[in-house]
């Protein structure tokens, strides 16, 4: 079940306070939700949001940005095919759990309820 921007809100809230967030897209998701690329960027603040270009995986994308030592992606994706690239080869990838109704990222001590008002749909 697509569960829309609901795991995402709490997860930026807790981790920009400590970190610097980017948060990368599919351009499909401008059609799942039904909203444009402002709309994104003003509900995901302070998060900075980039979609990529229609047709273009995000998967490369977000390997790509993760380039400085300091640069951590958060994804359940295992980005098999990208293994020689630097943050995947190095291991900067951190899983993340959604699980009865809260989103769980524990290398990161997140454990937060998910926001129900975001639940797919138009936000």
């Amino acid at each position: 079940r697509f569960i829309g921007l609901n795991a995402l809100l709490p997860l930026i809230q807790v981790l920009a306070g400590r970190f610097d967030v980017l948060v990368v897209f599919d351009a499909s998701i401008r059609g799942l939700l039904g909203v444009g690329d402002d709309h994104l960027r003003s509900t995901l603040q302070p998060a900075q949001v980039h979609v990529v270009a229609t047709r273009v995986k995000a998967d490369e994308t977000i390997i790509d940005i993760a380039s400085s030592p300091t640069d951590w992606i958060i994804s359940n994706d295992r980005f098999g095919e990208f293994r020689e690239k630097a943050p995947i080869g190095e291991g900067r990838v951190i899983r993340h759990e959604i699980l009865r109704g809260r989103v769980l990222v524990h290398e990161l001590g997140v454990n937060e309820p998910l926001d129900e008002q975001h639940m797919g749909g138009t936000t």
